[in-house]
């Protein structure tokens, strides 16, 4: 110690080939906060030159590691410093062949249609619908004797969430057995930031106007996958089908879905569509929804 000048040359070298290929391959990194820090460390490199920044370095560094030594009790070894010096040479090549690696195979440019990580295209969902809580909002309303239509729900729909019902809203299924309308929104950030499903969440909290006598506000605003998942995986590892009687559920099931005459069903029925188009999606063929009916809760 100190490290001989090939050593010392070497790591620099090394030090200075991870900085530019980490520049090269990361080129968000290569703003001016990096430029800005380069100054300084240029300005303690050059602190080294003089002698009197040298002494307060090495009293700083001296009591965390040794960084002097009497060379002259160095035990001499020639193959020992020609395997040392064979080390460094094989370092600096394997440091060149991946800046030339680098330099000569660029990072292809992404597709300037496809959106950025984080960011997304204005004409074009985050997610896939078949996971997009916007396109799996439920509308369950009351049995006053009266049939509904699509275009009635929509329409108190697309008025608690402040959109045209004809251009933004769509109808996903309409289960009029169970009273309940599945629908989703073409536009999730509109207005006030908010997604759509989180808009028609506080809608139902606070119903205004006619919607306490046409909407059921207790029953939930969107149907939640994991729940629907774990409800699709109980119901077929115990073989339980419509006529073997009430299946078994999840413990939150009846936590999300509340315990108002009906709204279990509904909500199955939900589950229900939504796992059939998963499979359909997937290109998977499942004979126990393409050939039986929705499962329903008494």
């Amino acid at each position: 110690l100190p490290p001989e000048t090939g050593e010392f040359v070497t790591c620099l070298a090394l030090d200075a080939a991870a900085s530019v290929a980490l520049v090269m391959c990361f080129p968000h990194l290569n703003t001016w906060h990096l430029w800005a820090l380069l100054v300084p460390f240029l300005g303690a490199l050059g602190a080294l030159l003089f002698e009197d920044w040298r002494e307060i370095i090495v009293e700083l560094l001296d009591p965390l590691l040794v960084i002097r030594s009497d060379t002259d009790k160095a035990l001499p070894g020639k193959w020992r410093d020609r395997l040392r010096r064979l080390c460094w040479a094989t370092a600096l090549i394997c440091a060149a062949v991946a800046l030339w690696d680098i330099v000569l195979h660029p990072m292809q440019d992404s597709d300037p249609d496809m959106p950025e990580f984080g960011e997304r295209a204005d004409d074009a969902p985050a997610l896939p619908d078949i996971w997009d809580q916007n396109s799996m909002m439920l509308l369950r309303y009351h049995d006053n004797g009266e049939a509904r239509e699509e275009r009635e729900l929509l329409a108190l729909a697309a008025e608690a969430l402040e959109v045209d019902a004809a251009s933004d809203l769509a109808v996903q299924r309409l289960l009029p057995d169970h009273r309940l309308l599945l629908f989703k929104v073409a536009n999730g950030e509109h207005r006030r930031g908010l997604p759509a499903h989180i808009r028609w969440k506080l809608a139902l909290q606070e119903p205004k106007g006619a919607w306490p006598a046409v909407v059921d506000t207790s029953f939930p605003s969107t149907l939640n996958v994991t729940l629907c998942l774990q409800t699709h995986a109980i119901m077929e590892a115990s073989g339980q089908q419509q006529e073997a009687g009430e299946p078994v559920l999840p413990p939150e099931f009846d936590r999300v879905v509340g315990d108002a005459p009906g709204a279990r069903g509904a909500y199955l029925a939900g589950c229900g569509w939504w796992t059939h188009l998963l499979d359909t999606y997937y290109g998977q063929e499942n004979s126990t929804h393409a050939h039986s009916p929705l499962p329903v809760a008494p």
